[in-house]
């Protein structure tokens, strides 16, 4: 009777074994893929605002701006177009409208203006893609209306990308976009090509 008990108790112990393994190896689990969502640092998010625009006789008081609304610093590149596309184009010579992009804030490069900073968190420091449209004076129309009376209408489309300002390149490198706590173009331009490479 006493063998049988103990055999009773080996295989009880063997189960509870296999069970307590068998649960601590799911928590570990468990464990393991809640831990992975805690490496992210912050979000990455931004949108396009915009009061409504003025028209007057020359030119449109339009004023886009890109908010970073997460809670890291960007990087930031726009794409413009209008339609129809004969009234402007990026590095157009005989464009019927201008739009005032600071040459010295965005860089234009394969489509897109790129702009030359970091986009920090918060709409108070928002960045403007232009604050106006003029009409050309040698377009041969006198205002925006004549414009508008002889097309019809015209749009302007504007579409934002923002991404992080670091990127690992293919050898497990580090790039930051930010170097000795200032914005740094080159660097910027090598996670801009990593991000294309990872997007292809």
């Amino acid at each position: 009777m006493k063998k049988l008990n103990k055999k009773y108790l080996l295989v009880g112990i063997s189960l509870l074994l296999c069970l307590t393994i068998g649960v601590t190896f799911a928590l570990s689990r468990e464990t393991s893929n809640t831990l992975l969502n805690k490496f992210l640092v912050g979000s990455l998010e931004s949108e396009i605002i915009e009061e409504k625009p003025e028209v007057t006789d020359g030119k449109i008081d339009k004023n886009p701006k890109v908010v970073n609304t997460g809670s890291t610093n960007a990087l930031l590149r726009v794409r413009i177009t209008v339609s129809p596309e004969e009234l402007w184009t990026p590095n157009g010579v005989n464009n019927i409208l201008s739009l005032d992009i600071n040459n010295d804030k965005w860089t234009y490069q394969d489509g897109y203006y790129y702009y030359q900073d970091i986009l920090k968190p918060g709409e108070s420091n928002s960045v403007d893609v232009f604050k106006e449209v003029t009409l050309n004076t040698q377009s041969g129309y006198e205002s925006i209306k004549d414009l508008l009376e002889d097309k019809g209408k015209f749009n302007i489309a504007i579409y934002q990308e923002t991404i992080a300002t670091k990127a690992t390149d293919g050898s497990g490198y580090e790039i930051s976009a930010i170097v000795d706590g200032k914005f740094n173009s080159d660097k910027a331009n090598q996670v801009w090509d990593i991000y294309e490479k990872l997007n292809k």
